[in-house]
């Protein structure tokens, strides 16, 4: 055990691992692990976005993976890093980020650009309107197959 008044801190965790796309409001688990130089117990601290953290987890034993689940709530890109503290007290440096993207639906934009067409032509082409509600089916299928 490492007497408090030498103690080092834990080394700088890896880089976050796990999904870097997906969804909103769907949880996603990453995984890290960090060095205590004195052999230590560590906690870890995830920051997931803007300044919004866990709770430090553990404790884990030096060199034992920790995993974390986060979602987000909404569309938009982030970067989410982890720091590891000894049981002692000593904070070591925040990870590099792993950047994370939870891009828009593609199907609700098609969905509101066919609207607005639909909106300034059809009085004029009614031709257009027929046209455009065969294929809409056809595309909205296409599009869920790419958002899986």
């Amino acid at each position: 055990m490492t007497n408090p008044a030498t103690n080092n801190q834990p080394n700088k965790p890896s880089r976050p691992f796990g999904p870097t796309s997906g969804k909103p409001d769907k949880p996603y688990t990453y995984q890290t692990v960090a060095t205590d130089p004195d052999g230590d117990k560590v906690y870890y601290k995830w920051e997931w976005e803007g300044g919004i953290t866990s709770d430090w987890l553990g404790p884990y034993d030096s060199d034992e993976l920790c995993y974390a689940t986060h979602s987000w709530t909404s569309e938009g890109s982030y970067e989410i890093r982890v720091k590891a503290k000894d049981e002692y007290g000593a904070v070591g440096p925040w990870s590099d980020p792993l950047p994370i993207r939870m891009p828009k639906n593609k199907l609700s934009l098609i969905d509101s650009l066919f609207l607005q067409l639909l909106e300034r032509f059809l009085d004029h082409f009614p031709l257009l309107e027929r046209i455009i509600h065969f294929l809409q089916p056809l595309l909205n299928n296409i599009l869920l197959r790419s958002c899986d």
